[in-house]
């Protein structure tokens, strides 16, 4: 019973199809590769709005709906055009996003100059 306490490990890192009733994290970061849109939802806003029952891969699908370059846009398909490249930051991590990963090495702060 000699464990580690600097590690926090989990089963395994959220995926696609992930529930959000089961995702481990409080808040749910997205990014855009190409338009550079990002945004920080909270967990419990999303349940409130789609369910909890919802799953990463629905949420990251209407992420997506915004962005000028989705395929739901009416535009001629393109076979070497660019598409969407909106993701979910903290899917398939093993990396907690609530900790920071230099955390053993960060000083305690002190009052003494």
């Amino acid at each position: 019973m000699d464990a580690d306490k600097s590690t926090l490990t989990f089963a395994a890192p959220p995926t696609i199809e992930t529930e959000l009733r089961d995702y481990p994290y409080v808040s749910i970061r997205f990014r855009c590769y190409f338009c550079g849109r990002r945004a920080d939802v909270r967990s419990v806003a999303c349940a409130a709005k789609y369910g909890h029952r919802v799953t990463m891969g629905r949420l990251l699908l209407l992420f997506r709906k915004g962005c000028r370059w989705s395929d739901e846009r009416i535009r001629k398909p393109q076979k070497y055009g660019m598409r969407c490249a909106g993701y979910c930051y903290d899917l398939y991590r093993e990396q907690p996003a609530d900790i920071p990963p230099f955390r053993d090495q960060a000083k305690p702060f002190t009052s003494e100059p």
